[in-house]
Parts: structure tokens; C-alpha cells; sequence
């Protein structure tokens, strides 16, 4: 199969969105999910104290969400991204001041920046897919998607390659120790001020407008049940070994297999180019095996990516694994926003979004806080064999509901 960049016809409200995914890839995605835990084991956190601050974040996302999707579809998608962007910068400067503080500041600090920095995350996160959707005609909108996650997942490899390299850099310039504390806080400092460039493309955004599919006065309806359930199970279960690996990842790389952080950027920067190709093959695979099929199938591929690091303790399988679940994590992300915003109608996009947001959350949130203890106990792969058991259910699930209504539509077909 030949991969190609999708031809997509574009608004103006459009590219800037895309813009700032691309942004928000390499400050987010690409510094900080690399250098906030590493910073954090750097205080001296044990991996049942790490498990415990790294739950904190998928619980606030997870609460935030549904938050997100109402205000989105009250006040509009543009206002709740600039709040969230804006908060997001507050959370990111909070965590570096814990070299300021001692004792359980340390702890009230590190623990309130990722609860403000996932919450105002969770805002901008469950806006932005409706704003693109509403600024892309119909018929390109599966392309637009697959460019949001490539721009973001391409963001996110040159952040990691900066996030790997900030520490020594910053270390040497500043006169830190290169693998101390205060030359990661000096990384975070860095990545708080990339927070603010990738807002400014959303400052310039067109005001909102009162959606025409609703008419003023007229109730807000909640979208059905039957749109809704399979949505949050597949959400939960096939995020849940997702999360089970991009949690504790990095950590199981730097703490369980002793990788420098050099070493683990660069692994993460070659996952992010798998994630940022799988996302540009999204649009015809999607074609190829139909809404919703693809979502099944793109589970499975989230199962076979654990493998390697669950049976294998070396840092190949390792860095194996981490580059198949950011890939197989893209394909299903672009597969499940094109299943999820085509169900529903428009003014109901931000609530699914939110719904959706609080599956992911819930998971992740899940996953970190057992998954801290479970580390403890038994070890990280045992971890890693959870998240496969959990995303196999849940594609399992889903091939039995996609067979049940094949089976329904045939019936009523025949009748």
C-alpha cells in the first residue's frame, strides 16, 4: 500500500487548528509527557507514589470532560479552547517550582500541577475535534482528522527529540547536574513557554456561532444509547492497554531497564514518526474496512503491540512496543473520531467528545493508579499483561456488537 499524504481542501479556522496541534504536539506531547515524570521520579517518587501522581491526570481529564463537551456546545468550541490553553500554561509553570519548596509541598505542588495541567488539557482536547469538524466540509473531514494526528504526532517526534536532548543542554548551560532535578525543572520552564506559542493560532480563530441544527429555545438532546454505549466500552477497554504502556513506558525504560533519557527520547521520537504514519494510512484503511470494522480492527492491532515488552525484559522489545502502541494508538484515535463525529448531529459533537474524553480518562486514571501497585507487587510486564487482556475484551466486544447488527440489518433486508 502506498501512502499518501491526504488532499484536503482546508478552511482558514481549519489550518489554524491544525497549526496548533502541530504545536501543541511538540510543547505537549512531545516535551512534557517526556520530561514531567521523569522530573517526577527525579524527587524521589517510588513507583507506588508515581502510579498514584501519574492517576491523578487521567482522573481530572476523565472528570473535566464531560465539563468540556457541555461548555463546548453552550459557550462554543473556540472560548473553551482558549480557557483550557490558557490554564494549561498555569498548570505546566507550577511543576517546576517544586525546587523552590520542601518537605510535602513537594507533593502538594507536583500533584496540583497535574491536576490543573490534565483538567485545562481536557478542555482544549475535547473542543478541538468539533471546531475541526465544524470547519471541514463533510465529504474531507476523515482526511482532516488523519492531518490532526499527523501534525500532532509529528510535533510530537521533534519534541521528543528536543526532550531527550533539553536536560544536558540546559544542564551544561546552567551549571546543573545533566540528570538532576533541576536541569529537567529548567526543561519544564521550556515547554511552558511552547504552551503559550501553540495557543496563539486559537486566539486567532473566528468567534462561535450559534449552530443552526438547533433552534433557540428548542431542549438539548442527548444523543441515544445505542450511540453512546458502544463508544464508552470500546473507549474504556482499548484505551486501557494504551495506557498501561504509555504511563509507564518511559518509567519501565528508565527505571526497570536502566535506558538513559537520551536513549528514551529517541525512542519515543521513532514512535511518534509510526504514529504520524499510521495517521496518514487512517483515511484508506478506514474506506477499505468500513466505520466502525476499522475501530475492531485497529484494536487488535492496539493487543499485538504489548506483546513484545510483555514477554520479552530487554530494552528492545521495549522500544518495540512503545513505537507499536503510539502507532496503533493514531490509526485507532482517527478511526474512532470519524466513527464517533459522523453519528451524531453537530450540536452534539462537543458532548460525544466529552463522553469519549471521560472513557479515555477513565481508563488511563484506572491504569496508573492500580498499575502503581501492581509494579510494586509483581513488576511491570504484569502490567503490561493486564492492558493486553482489557483492549482484547474490548475488541472482542466490538466484533460481537459489528456481527449482531450485520446480522439485525440482514433480517430486517429479508423481511
Amino acid at each position: 500500500m502506498r501512502l499518501r499524504l491526504p488532499r484536503v481542501s482546508i478552511s482558514r479556522d481549519a489550518r489554524l487548528i491544525l497549526l496548533s496541534s502541530l504545536l501543541y504536539g511538540v510543547g505537549f506531547r512531545g516535551v512534557g509527557s517526556l520530561l514531567r515524570p521523569l522530573y517526577v521520579l527525579r524527587l524521589g517518587y517510588g513507583p507506588e507514589l508515581f502510579g498514584v501522581w501519574s492517576s491523578m491526570g487521567p482522573l481530572a481529564f476523565m472528570t473535566f470532560a464531560l465539563l468540556a463537551g457541555l461548555l463546548g456546545s453552550r459557550l462554543g468550541v473556540r472560548r473553551c479552547q482558549l480557557l483550557g490553553g490558557a490554564v494549561l500554561i498555569v498548570g505546566y509553570g507550577m511543576l517546576p517550582l517544586c525546587q523552590l519548596v520542601r518537605g510535602p509541598w513537594v507533593q502538594v505542588l507536583s500533584f496540583a500541577s497535574n491536576l490543573i495541567t490534565s483538567g485545562a488539557w481536557s478542555f482544549l482536547n475535547t473542543n478541538q475535534l468539533p471546531a475541526l469538524t465544524r470547519a471541514t466540509a463533510p465529504e474531507r473531514r476523515m482526511q482532516a482528522y488523519a492531518l490532526f494526528n499527523a501534525l500532532f504526532g509529528l510535533g510530537a517526534f521533534g519534541g521528543s527529540l528536543l526532550a531527550g536532548a533539553l536536560p544536558g543542554l540546559l544542564g551544561r548551560w546552567l551549571a546543573l547536574p545533566p540528570d538532576g532535578p533541576g536541569a529537567y525543572a529548567a526543561g519544564l520552564w521550556a515547554s511552558a513557554g511552547m504552551m503559550m506559542v501553540a495557543m496563539l493560532p486559537l486566539v486567532l480563530l473566528r468567534p462561535d456561532e450559534r449552530s443552526a441544527s438547533r433552534p433557540t429555545g428548542q431542549p438539548r438532546a442527548w444523543p441515544s444509547m445505542a450511540v453512546l454505549l458502544p463508544l464508552l466500552v470500546i473507549g474504556f477497554l482499548a484505551q486501557a492497554g494504551i495506557a498501561a504502556y504509555q504511563m509507564f513506558g518511559t518509567a519501565y525504560m528508565d527505571q526497570g531497564l536502566s535506558l538513559r533519557a537520551e536513549a528514551i527520547g529517541t525512542v519515543v521520537s521513532i514512535g511518534q514518526i509510526g504514529a504520524m504514519l499510521a495517521a496518514l494510512a487512517a483515511p484508506r484503511l478506514s474506506r477499505r474496512w468500513q466505520p466502525g470494522r476499522d475501530v475492531m480492527l485497529a484494536s487488535w492491532l492496539v493487543v499485538l503491540s504489548l506483546v513484545p515488552a510483555t514477554l520479552w525484559a530487554n530494552w528492545l522489545p521495549a522500544a518495540l512496543s512503545y513505537t507499536l502502541v503510539l502507532a496503533s494508538n493514531s490509526l485507532w484515535l482517527s478511526m474512532y473520531q470519524g466513527w464517533s463525529m459522523n453519528a451524531v448531529a453537530e450540536d452534539e459533537r462537543s458532548m460525544v467528545s466529552g463522553i469519549a474524553n471521560t472513557a479515555f480518562g477513565a481508563a488511563f486514571a484506572s491504569l496508573s493508579f492500580g498499575g502503581g501497585f501492581m509494579v510494586a507487587a509483581l513488576g511491570y510486564r504484569w502490567l503490561f499483561a493486564v492492558g493486553i487482556a482489557l483492549s482484547a475484551s474490548g475488541a472482542a466486544w466490538l466484533a460481537y456488537l459489528l456481527s449482531r447488527n450485520r446480522a439485525a440489518d440482514a433480517s430486517v433486508q429479508s423481511s
